[in-house]
C-alpha cells in the first residue's frame, strides 16, 4: 500500500517508524552534527536508539527532504529517489566518482 492511500494516523506511524529505521544508519558524528549534541550524548543515543520528541522532530526534518536543495527527494531502504521518481541504488551513487574520472580521462 502506498502512503497516499493511508489515513493521517497511519501516515504519522509510517513517518515515525521510518525515522527510527534510518537512525540506525547514523554514526555518532552524524548525530553530533545533526542534533548539536555532545559526543557522549551521541554515543548514548546511538547505543540506546532513544531520542526525545524534539530530537526526533529535528531528525525527521533533516532526514526527509526539508534540507535546502533536497526538496522532493526521498530515502527508502537501499535507495535514494529523486523528485521525478528515478531510483538510485547505493551502487549507482558509489559509481559517480568513477564515471566522473572516466569522463575527464576521455575529454582530455
Amino acid at each position: 500500500m502506498t502512503i497516499y492511500h493511508m489515513s493521517a494516523y497511519q501516515k504519522k506511524l509510517a513517518f515515525i517508524s521510518a525515522c527510527g529505521e534510518y537512525t540506525r544508519f547514523l554514526t555518532p558524528q552524524d548525530l553530533m552534527d545533526l542534533l548539536s549534541v555532545s559526543r557522549a550524548t551521541a554515543y548514548r543515543m546511538r547505543k540506546d536508539g532513544k531520542f526525545n520528541s524534539a530530537q526526533r522532530e529535528i531528525l525527521e526534518f533533516k532526514l526527509f527532504g526539508l534540507i535546502p536543495g533536497w526538496h522532493g527527494w526521498r530515502i527508502e531502504p537501499g535507495e535514494l529517489i529523486d523528485p521525478t521518481g528515478y531510483r538510485y541504488s547505493m551502487g549507482d551513487i558509489q559509481s559517480i566518482p568513477l564515471l566522473k574520472s572516466m569522463s575527464r580521462t576521455i575529454n582530455t
